[in-house]
């Protein structure tokens, strides 16, 4: 036992198990670019469970990975063997019978190390946690005014507001949605603007600002049959209208490509008495009308809404990084101070 104990606390295992580490880190850096087919997916997904899909069905290519978890997981039982191992020596230095000065607070400071250990530790449990637990979704997309569920909890999503900005080159600065959060039942539980670097966090998940877009809503349309003036209508897809004197304007189709344009094409069908009359009409300028029977639709303008697109994450593991990363920076604080106060001596 004392031989095993010997072994996970020899800083010859540290350095192996580092440059084993770094050596699987190189090869995984080399094999994710050589195939994508395999790691696209990676970052898209929780960790373990991309890996339970893909990790043994493609070993040749993931080998890497059990090799670098490995490694990794020897740097860590080491550390921790190590710092149980010297636990009692610190604790004797601390006991140990001194004459109290101004400066006897500075025997405390053999704890630092053991603030970089346990920081290091929980930044290495807080990754694993978000590496087996939580969630990914992207592609989340809003329309203004909606109510929308948010994957993978219970809660609505309302984009109240959307907001972009661009450069005079006319590529996007910033884009602000302002949302409100409601809970399972639709009661209101938090209102926030979302953009770039600055998302809304709830119960451990983010709202991260991804993308926006619009798309064709509504058109704008008026109607001719020759016996009077034009009559100005607004339709949006399946959307029936009725004419009078037993006429019906159905929009049957609407397809488009907009990226502010209005490229596309409106398929409409008008019901008559005498029978049903359908044609299309192309969303481009100098080619908006149709004829239907004695009728004549032009497309005078296109309604288009907004719509946000948002990644959710939920990162359980993050405070766990967090607190891990606080105590090592305290750790470097406290080196340097001691550092000073000797330097001053």
């Amino acid at each position: 036992m004392k031989s095993i104990w010997c072994f996970f606390t020899s800083l010859k295992l540290f350095l192996i198990s580092g440059l084993v580490f770094i050596a699987f880190g190189a090869v995984g850096s080399i094999l994710i670019s050589a195939v994508p087919e395999v790691f696209g997916d990676m970052d898209h997904d929780i960790f373990f469970t991309w890996l339970k899909k893909l990790g043994f069905a493609n070993f040749s290519a993931t080998f890497w990975l059990y090799g670098f978890l490995a490694a990794l997981a020897i740097i860590n039982l080491n550390t921790l063997i190590c710092s149980l191992d010297k636990l009692p020596f610190i604790l004797g230095q601390i006991n140990r019978p001194r004459v109290k000065d101004k400066h006897s607070y500075l025997r405390w400071t053999v704890f630092a190390p053991y603030l970089a250990h346990l920081g290091f530790l929980l930044v290495i449990l807080g990754h694993l946690v978000s590496s087996a637990s939580g969630f990914k979704s992207e592609n989340n997309v809003y329309y203004t005014g909606e109510i929308l569920p948010v994957p993978h909890m219970a809660a609505y999503l309302r984009l109240e507001n959307f907001t972009p900005k661009f450069f005079a080159s006319g590529m996007p600065r910033q884009f602000y949605s302002e949302v409100t959060l409601f809970d399972e039942h639709k009661k209101p539980l938090k209102k926030q603007i979302i953009s770039i670097n600055h998302p809304l966090f709830y119960r451990g998940a983010g709202f991260y600002q991804s993308s926006f877009g619009e798309e064709l809503d509504q058109l704008e349309l008026t109607v001719q049959d020759g016996t009077g003036r034009p009559r100005l209508i607004r339709l949006a897809e399946k959307e029936r209208k009725m004419l009078g004197g037993g006429r019906v304007l159905t929009l049957k189709t609407l397809t488009s490509d907009f990226r502010g344009q209005g490229f596309g094409m409106a398929y409409f069908e008008l019901t008559t008495p005498s029978g049903i009359n359908s044609g299309a009409a192309y969303l481009i300028r100098g080619r908006n009308s149709v004829n239907l029977g004695k009728s004549k639709v032009t497309i005078t303008d296109v309604v288009t809404k907004t719509y946000t697109v948002l990644t959710i994450n939920q990162d359980k593991g993050a405070y766990l990084v967090l607190i891990g990363a606080l105590l090592m920076t305290l750790f470097a604080l406290v080196t340097a101070a001691v550092d000073y106060r000797k330097f001053l001596n």
